[in-house]
Parts: C-alpha cells; structure tokens; sequence
C-alpha cells in the first residue's frame, strides 16, 4: 500500500493496487502444501503404527491401533477437501488474474454506507470481519484470511476508517462467493462519518 498525493485537490491518498501489478496476484502456494502435507502426515502415521504394531498386543497398543484406524478415513477426508479447496483457488485466482489484465471489473466510488471495523484476532469465524459499503454494495474481509485481494482491518493497519471516501476497484469469487478488491484507493476524512454495519 502506497499514501498517494491527488493531485486534484492536495488531499492525501492511501491505495492498495493488484490492477497495477497484476503479478501479484497469485494462489497461496504454502498454505495449500501445508494443508496437503497435514493430510499426507495423518495416513503416513497411521500406516507407520499399523505396521509397528502389527504383531503385538495388549490394551495400549490396541487402542493405538484403534487411532490409527481413524486416522486413515479422516486423513482420506481431509486430503480430498484440501485438494478441492485448492485446485478451486488456483482456478478462482487465474480468473481473477485474466479479468484483471482483460479489464473485466466493476468501480465504486463514494463515501461509506456504513462500516464495522474488523478485529486484529478474529478466530476461526466470520463475525470478527471488516464490513462495509459503498453506493448499495457491501464488501467483508478478515485479518485471518489467505488471499490475494485487499483484506487488512482497521486495527491492523487498514486504510479504510468510518470518514473514508472510497474508490473501490472489485472481481466477483463466484467459487468463494465473495468479491475480492484488486484496487482500493481511500481520501481520508473526506465524508460524515458513516454508521455501524447493519445485522451482527
């Protein structure tokens, strides 16, 4: 993110830009290797207490066993998710990618609807994203999400506060139905503040 000075009006200008260096925006390579390397660690460990245990008894080892009978069907589970899960993001991202360079996406620009900022530690769920809207359409992101497209909080070190003017620069994720901003460029407190997001 880069502070911009409009040379419009002087004010300054906070901007996040993919549409300028579409090269960034890439899948998460690592995090779909870690979630594959869990699932491929599971069944190598069942497999190892299988055969290590494979001539022995006794309560301990047969409830090893048991584990390792378990492990096996939630590690098949697990790898097949993550590999679904991944190979729809590589896809959903070189979409994103030909869109950009194609010129394929929507601009809003105005001051906010209304806005919630996210919080820097929002678990596992959604309820802790950063929400907000501008001329009728609304965006959400969160501080714990993988992803390419602008997705930083206010806590965090977010350009986006409740008097920001926005333009917003967006693709639509039809696998992840979310959109996911490839610009965003932020006039700070060039609006009235602008009221809590509506809903929980």
């Amino acid at each position: 993110m880069a502070k911009l000075l409009d040379m419009e009006n002087g004010q300054a200008v906070d901007t996040f830009d993919l549409i300028a260096t579409p090269d960034r925006i890439s899948p998460a390579y690592g995090f779909i290797a870690l979630f594959l390397i869990v699932g491929v660690g599971l069944l190598l460990a069942a497999w190892v207490i299988l055969r290590l245990t494979k001539a022995k008894r006794g309560e301990t080892v047969d409830r090893l066993r048991g584990t390792a009978w378990f492990m096996i069907p939630f590690g098949v589970i697990w790898l097949g998710f993550t590999s679904y899960m991944g190979i729809g993001e590589i896809g959903s991202v070189a979409a994103a990618r030909d869109n950009v360079l194609s010129g394929n996406y929507r601009t809003l620009e105005g001051c906010l609807d209304y806005f919630r900022p996210g919080v820097p530690n929002p678990g596992k769920t959604i309820a802790g994203d950063e929400r907000w809207a501008v001329d009728g359409h609304a965006f959400r992101y969160g501080a714990g999400q993988i992803r390419f497209a602008y997705h930083k909080v206010e806590p965090l070190g977010g350009i986006v506060h409740r008097r920001s003017k926005v333009r917003v620069s967006f693709i639509r994720d039809d696998f992840l139905h979310r959109e996911d901003i490839v610009r965003l460029t932020v006039v700070q407190n060039a609006c009235s503040p602008a009221p809590d997001a509506p809903g929980p």
